[in-house]
């Protein structure tokens, strides 16, 4: 009885767990829950949008310049009367009072236009006005610029030497200024400033002194399927690796939790892309390239930065300390003189095989222009012959050269031997410079010249990193990547 009802199990986490389709329809319900979840944190800050169905566009205000901008009608009243009915009790609101009072009396205006009862209706009119401009009922909605822009308008229709909003409402409630045009000026009204009006509302405080707020009730079913989902895949998981720990397991989809937990629920974008991107509803594999590609190039500059500005400041300390001239820097010193030797031979060998010759007839031409240059107005007479004798001493000159570096290149003890001394000898002498009189100075401009080396090559790093960092912020903005 017990195997068979653990085959029974085992049949049903494969059929669900184990099937695209379901998994498929799974990330589905996660995009959905996460649209509901979009949809309520936008849902008070636009709510102006969702009650008028309207977006205000192009509306600046600088200075002398100002422009009410254009309002364009997006959403039918149909709808938005539909959402404002039924989501505004999850966020706890309701109309407002006062304002929606005032409206109610402003509407009965133009149906009483010719009536005697006008004239009660208008001083009424003119006492809440100022009733409202002085307590700001928008206020508790966080709309207090709603009220700012009514004022705005209404001392921009009406205006009077002391650009009060107040005196303003007062001669625009008044029979004298409604007897004449009174539907245009009505229209103003009805256009302009009961949208403003009508927007505002009440919202509730619960016990915990915030904003009444009753989202975890859509939400909570969502929350427990895919509790109960990440344990029934975590189980999943466990039968189909059998060494893997409970707790590895639970691991293994960490990014589930948010699909579950009550608070930062804009983390939920997380695992739905996840999910999506797992059961092949979205494609992400470009976009992961691109920024992988950038974000390691963005590493290695940094890395590469630090190393050579560490290098250059153990050169600039090397500086300070004196014993720069000695080489005995970490990075370019090295124990192994067998090492050393055969890339000095190396070398020598390309100067000796390559340089030399390349060089040569330009070389022989500038000291023959030199040495001809300095003894002319000694020996103006012999000039042929002066030329003849130079040109010979400087092949001379370039053949003992070329011997003396082949030699340097053959192995020879009592040469090494002298090289050995040179050496040791020429390094003695270099660190009696330090206690040379113009040794300051030449500390001073060899750090100087550390600095801008260092002082550029940061610059230019930065600038290629600006530019890395243009191109993956514009893949970034194409598709969110995660995981």
């Amino acid at each position: 009885m017990v195997k068979g009802a653990k085959k029974t199990s085992d049949f049903l986490l494969k059929l669900y767990f184990g099937n695209i389709w379901i998994s498929r329809a799974v990330a589905l319900l996660a995009l959905f829950n996460l649209a509901m979840v979009v949809f309520d944190l936008s849902y008070v800050p636009y709510r102006d949008f969702w009650l008028l169905g309207k977006s205000r566009i192009l509306a600046v205000r600088l200075g002398w310049f100002k422009s009410e901008g254009i309002n364009l009608k997006i959403l039918p009243s149909s709808l938005t009367n539909r959402i404002t009915k039924y989501y505004d009790p999850i966020k706890g609101i309701e109309p407002h009072k006062q304002t929606q009072g005032y409206l109610k009396l402003a509407s009965q205006v133009e149906s009483n236009i010719n009536n005697p009862l006008l004239e009660q209706i208008l001083a009424k009119l003119r006492e809440e006005s100022q009733e409202m401009i002085e307590s700001n009922p928008f206020q508790i909605a966080k709309k207090s610029g709603s009220l700012e822009r009514i004022k705005n308008l209404m001392r921009s229709y009406i205006p009077n030497p002391k650009n009060s909003a107040t005196q303003s409402f007062k001669t625009f409630w008044s029979s004298s200024y409604l007897q004449n045009d009174t539907s245009n000026k009505l229209a103003f009204f009805n256009n302009k400033i009961r949208p403003l009006i009508y927007s505002n509302y009440y919202r509730h405080i619960d016990e915990s002194g915030n904003y009444a707020d009753y989202f975890y009730l859509l939400d909570f079913p969502f929350v427990l399927f895919f509790f109960v989902d990440y344990l029934g895949r975590t189980l999943y998981l466990t039968k189909i690796h059998p060494r893997l720990k409970w707790r590895d397991a639970l691991l293994w989809r960490w990014y589930d939790v948010f699909l579950f937990i009550s608070w930062w629920r804009i983390l939920r974008v997380i695992p739905v892309i996840m999910r999506l991107k797992q059961t092949g509803l979205i494609e992400t594999r470009t976009v992961e390239g691109q920024v992988n590609k950038g974000i390691v190039s963005i590493v290695a500059k940094e890395m590469t930065e630090a190393v050579v500005v560490r290098i250059l400041n153990d050169l600039e300390a090397s500086i300070d300390r004196g014993d720069f001239l000695i080489p005995k820097n970490r990075y370019l010193y090295s124990e192994n003189k067998d090492e050393i030797r055969a890339i000095f031979g190396i070398l020598l060998q390309f100067v000796i095989e390559k340089v030399l010759p390349d060089i040569r007839p330009d070389l022989q031409k500038i000291i023959e222009y030199s040495i001809e240059k300095s003894t002319l107005n000694y020996l103006p007479y012999f000039a042929q012959l002066q030329k003849e004798i130079i040109g010979k001493t400087i092949d001379s000159m370039f053949n003992i050269s070329h011997q003396m570096l082949e030699q340097v290149l053959q192995d020879d003890p009592t040469f090494d031997r002298y090289l050995e001394q040179f050496k040791n000898n020429l390094l003695v002498s270099i660190s009696s410079l330090k206690s040379y009189e113009k040794l300051p100075q030449l500390k001073h401009l060899s750090k100087e010249i550390i600095e801008d080396v260092k002082q550029n090559y940061i610059n230019r790093l930065q600038q290629e990193m600006g530019k890395e960092n243009d191109i993956v912020s514009k893949v970034k903005s194409k598709d969110s990547k995660y995981g």
